[in-house]
């Protein structure tokens, strides 16, 4: 998407007084097009991993092949199959936001912003009523490309927001990150909450179209001013531009901040799964424990600018790896755990926000501002396919256990630390 061009003239009293009473609308639909996109994800889990018996009569006849369900069945025998599926689904999700990505950035572009939140929450909302009674992975895998134009709208109205009400872009985007992040955790607790407490599957589907209709609502007061529209087909080229440039000089940045964020989105569903089926936990309380995930990471990026040499994120990648490795041997109830996702969380966001930003930093320096968020976060959603696929496909065939994701999710963070090493953190470009 081409960065958005300042206007020519300062906005009017008029403008700024419609733009400033788009911010809330902005922040409550970012809010809720999270809380939506977590909360079917883990209903959907529960669905069809944590509540599902595959032995039951016709619980396997939607599956294609002979094959596979005989390698369902045996997965399930000798236990794994829960972690596997919740993985997966995690894969098709992201998918979903890999397909999208080189169409919803030159979509921001061409499309007003409430027009574009309006209707991918919408779209979300009608996803999550077709997983009821269509095949779950196809819509998951479409909820994912509607969620990423939702994704694509929060990254256009943040500047846009900034230059017409003349408030500091720092502190617009973070409430608009801060609603996104507060949305995902209360989704994941909204949807532990639902899968487990409401019996009715078309109780809980509805509810997750309740939670869009509601952000298709917020949506339709954002009002900012806008540039001119770029075309699909420049924005598209724009796109591909901008991810070869970005790629090439910058791969290592990239890299090391995309397993960082691969690692963590793999580890929070192996740790859920680990609290419900190792812990015993209920599912509402095992999803309480992301909230230790996040107050770590906010104090990992509080902490982040203190820890931008090399070796100070070299550093965190090995404690994240030793701690990735320990989880499974020392966690023994719900306060161990919780202890032990908030130094996953801090030693996940500390060195991951410095790569980020000084990524950022350099796409700036190329002139490529407007199309670095875009570039990393589509490198983010790729690695997280990549290492999710790395941890369901060998618990599907039993090539590992459910322990073994924690020792090769731990490998893999001490791989980071090679990326890092090509990283150029300590001098200026």
């Amino acid at each position: 998407m081409a960065e958005a061009t300042p206007p020519a003239h300062p906005p009017s009293t008029r403008t700024m007084r419609a733009a400033k009473a788009s911010v809330l609308p902005a922040i409550a639909t970012t809010f809720l097009v999270g809380c939506g996109f977590a909360s079917l994800k883990f209903v959907l889990i529960g669905r069809i991993a944590l509540d599902w018996d595959p032995t039951a009569p016709g619980a396997l006849d939607s599956l294609p092949g002979q094959w596979l369900r005989d390698l369902v069945l045996a997965t399930y025998q000798r236990g794994g199959l829960q972690e596997a599926v919740s993985q997966a689904m995690s894969v098709v999700l992201t998918l979903g936001l890999l397909i999208g990505f080189p169409v919803n950035g030159p979509l921001a572009g061409s499309w007003r912003c409430d027009r574009l939140f309006a209707i991918s929450t919408a779209a979300v909302g009608f996803g999550c009523l077709m997983a009821l009674w269509g095949n779950p992975w196809l819509w998951a895998c479409f909820i994912g490309i509607t969620y990423g134009a939702a994704c694509a709208a929060r990254g256009k109205i943040v500047p846009l927001l900034s230059r017409s009400t003349g408030g500091s872009n720092t502190l617009i985007s973070g409430g608009i990150n801060a609603a996104l992040a507060i949305g995902l955790v209360a989704g994941t607790l909204a949807g532990s909450f639902i899968s487990q407490e409401i019996g009715s599957d078309l109780a809980k589907h509805l509810i997750l179209v309740g939670i869009s209709t509601v952000g298709v609502l917020s949506a339709l007061f954002i009002r900012v001013p806008e540039p001119e529209p770029v075309p699909f087909a420049v924005g598209l080229a724009d796109f591909v531009r901008a991810t070869s440039v970005l790629v090439r000089h910058h791969w290592s940045l990239l890299a090391g901040g995309g397993l960082a964020w691969g690692i963590t989105a793999a580890a929070s569903l192996a740790m859920y799964v680990h609290a419900v089926d190792e812990l015993g936990l209920h599912r509402g309380k095992a999803s309480t424990i992301a909230g230790f995930a996040a107050i770590g990471a906010i104090l990992g990026n509080l902490a982040s600018h203190r820890m931008a040499q090399r070796r100070w994120v070299i550093a965190a990648f090995f404690g994240l790896a030793a701690t990735l490795l320990l989880y499974p041997y020392v966690v023994a109830g719900f306060w161990s755990a919780g202890a032990m996702v908030f130094l996953i969380g801090f030693l996940f966001a500390a060195p991951a926000n410095v790569l980020d930003a000084k990524f950022l930093a350099n796409a700036h320096e190329d002139g490529l501002a407007g199309l670095g968020g875009t570039v990393m976060s589509f490198v983010h959603s790729l690695a997280i396919l990549i290492i999710g696929l790395s941890l369901a496909v060998p618990l599907l065939f039993g090539w590992m256990d459910a322990t073994h994701q924690f020792w090769l999710l731990a490998g893999i963070a001490a791989a980071s630390c090679l990326t890092t090493l090509f990283a150029r953190l300590d001098a200026q470009k």
